[in-house]
């Protein structure tokens, strides 16, 4: 033998080499995956593989020296015993991660040393080869070890449904069929040592451990893809459980204001319609405006919360928003508030709904002047802010994109929310106030308007120590748009009347038939249709041209956006005015970002105004 082994001294290197690295690659992965115990053991086991094989080389080199070679064949000894126990530990670990206890562990770690010292003392007796003798002694014990390997992630595979768990188990059975043929050419070299089947056997054991390397790296890499696509379905659905109870919660709160706002409407009807308490019809109708923009306030607070509200963006300054909402904001805090306003003079611009942004510093005053009944101070706050990686993120661990940003930080001096508070106060109807005190809409809105404008919320607050609110904003380099006023007082001035030819589509019919009868009245064609089909067929058998489209949105078999998109290839001078109550967004993502649009509810004077500002437009 030991001549075999000055022949086979390089592949017995490499081997230790390879054994070698398996350690360090078992390491790394321990650290990567804490909760993979068997890569721990396994590190260990190759560990003990790679001094068995050092100091059995290093015993065979020393074989003259009888006493430090005898040393170091039984330190090699009990590192080649060793390494079964610790690869058993290690797939007992990997069937089940909290098997193994550490009374078993150390029986098995002690019966693996017992054996390797009764092989070691009973080949002293031996006359012949005593290194023949250890080896084929220890080879089967190591194959017996890979085959429960390879039962054990068998098993793993079939668990955790991991394809790439079968490569270890398909390495560590032929592991061990190599180890079997091992321990039988051993057991023959007692009597007449061969060299070609050590030599295949050798590189077939280093084939078999370069494939347990990339098996191990190959299955936690795909049982982490399959765990974290677990983790991402099962927050998914979470997500969707919340949003489903948030929908329940706020249809329960919608049904309860409308029904309220209808019961109002109806009593007011029937008092008309009975001629009860009917001394001036006048108030009567007033109320039953007032309120239907009740209604329509809910509806846009609604619509702003679920980020589909009609906004209007305008490039404008954060700072002329806040000093022309000054006086107001006074007159709703009342006089036992204070009201701070510090605008940084050079604060950039934003591009945002002016109305919604008015929206929201209301709802927020509001919101701090309830929070204050016994009096203090409201202090509204803008400046530029540049957000990088190392900002803290904002409320949920929400981080703030990296950008430019203009800041508007609304704070109080009040009673302050707890964190349970703070983590609810964006939901729908969610309200600390008292009964009849608050739709609990407010702060939902805010956060909708926020979002839907491209912005990010968060909130500060302690109890006792005042609220402050953080709204980050996106800069733009455009310029302010001034043009919006102008536009107004243009169109406030602008003729109701016409003779042109109007398509009117709209699938709801009453809608479709009162704003027919009032564009008929101001002495204009209408041809109504009730969805986009219809249309389509009205405008190509009509005798004259169509002057313009007013189309609501969404409607059943043709949309809007589709017959925009088909008429104008037949009447490409035909202007077209765009109704809906969802967001415009979809019109911008379909080309139609330019296209004139109505917002509903509308009044049929808002109509009709409408309608003759976008027939007056240049082509």
């Amino acid at each position: 033998m030991v001549a075999l082994f000055e022949l086979l001294r390089p592949l017995l290197i490499l081997q230790t080499m390879v054994a070698i690295a398996v350690v360090f690659l078992c390491r790394t992965l321990a650290r990567r995956f804490p909760d993979e115990d068997f890569l721990s053991y396994w590190a260990w086991a190759w560990a003990a593989y790679a001094a068995y094989m050092m100091f059995g080389g290093a015993s065979v080199q020393l074989s003259k020296l009888r006493l430090p070679s005898e040393v170091l064949a039984l330190a090699s000894m009990l590192a080649g015993y060793l390494q079964p126990a610790l690869l058993v530990l290690g797939a007992e670990r990997s069937r089940h991660p909290v098997g193994a206890s550490k009374r078993r562990g150390n029986w098995t770690i002690a019966v693996g040393a017992a054996l390797a010292l009764g092989v070691f003392f009973l080949s002293m007796l031996e006359p012949g080869d005593h290194v023949a003798v250890r080896l084929a002694a220890r080879q089967p014990l190591v194959g017996a070890a890979y085959f429960y390997c390879a039962a054990a992630f068998y098993q793993r595979a079939r668990r955790k449904g991991s394809r790439s768990a079968l490569v270890v188990t398909t390495a560590c059975a032929s592991y061990g069929i190599v180890y079997l043929l091992m321990g039988a050419v051993y057991a023959l070299a007692v009597q007449t040592p061969r060299l070609q089947p050590m030599l295949f056997l050798i590189y077939v054991d280093l084939v078999c451990q370069f494939a347990i390397a990339a098996g191990i790296i190959l299955q936690l890499d795909e049982e982490y893809q399959l765990q974290q696509s677990r983790r991402a379905r099962l927050e998914e659905q979470l997500r969707q459980a919340l949003k489903m109870e948030a929908v329940g919660q706020l249809a329960g709160g919608v049904a309860h204001d409308f029904n309220n706002l209808l019961t109002v409407i109806r009593g007011h009807v029937d008092a008309l319609r009975t001629g009860e308490l009917v001394d001036r019809p006048q108030r009567h109708l007033d109320e039953i405006n007032r309120t239907a923009e009740q209604a329509s306030s809910l509806t846009r607070q609604l619509l702003a919360f679920s980020r589909k509200q009609v906004l209007q963006p305008k490039v404008l300054e954060l700072n002329l928003v806040v000093a022309e909402m000054a006086q107001m904001l006074r007159r709703l805090l009342g006089e036992h508030i204070e009201l701070e306003i510090a605008a940084e003079p050079q604060s950039g611009r934003v591009k945002a709904d002016r109305s919604q942004m008015e929206q929201v510093l209301m709802n927020l005053a509001v919101n701090a002047r309830d929070a204050m009944s016994a009096g203090g101070r409201l202090s509204i706050h803008t400046a530029n802010v540049e957000m990088g990686p190392e900002q803290p993120p904002l409320q949920g661990d929400i981080q703030v994109p990296m950008g430019r940003y203009v800041l508007l930080e609304v704070g109080d001096t009040g009673i302050g929310m707890d964190r349970l508070t703070q983590a609810h106060i964006f939901e729908p109807f969610f309200t600390t106030k008292e009964p009849n005190k608050g739709t609990g809409l407010g702060l939902a809105t805010v956060y909708g308007i926020v979002k839907q404008s491209g912005g990010w919320i968060g909130v500060e607050s302690e109890p006792g120590r005042g609220t402050t609110f953080k709204i980050f904003l996106p800069q733009v380099a455009a310029p302010v748009d001034f043009a919006e006023p102008k536009e107004r007082i243009v169109a406030a001035s602008l003729p109701l009347s016409g003779n042109e030819t109007i398509l009117l589509v709209e699938d709801e019919k009453g809608i479709r038939e009162l704003a027919g009868r009032f564009l008929t009245n101001n002495g204009y064609t209408v041809l109504a249709a009730g969805n986009g089909a219809e249309a389509l067929d009205l405008a190509r058998h009509h005798s004259s041209r169509v002057d313009l489209l007013v189309t609501d949105m969404v409607m059943p078999k043709l949309d809007g956006k589709e017959l925009v998109r088909l008429l104008r290839q037949s009447v490409p001078q035909m202007k077209v005015l765009l109704i809906s109550g969802y967001s415009h967004q979809a019109g911008r993502d379909n080309g139609l970002e330019e296209t004139p649009y109505l917002s509903k509810p509308f009044s049929m004077e808002q109509l009709v105004r409408k309608v003759r500002e976008v027939l007056d437009r240049p082509s």
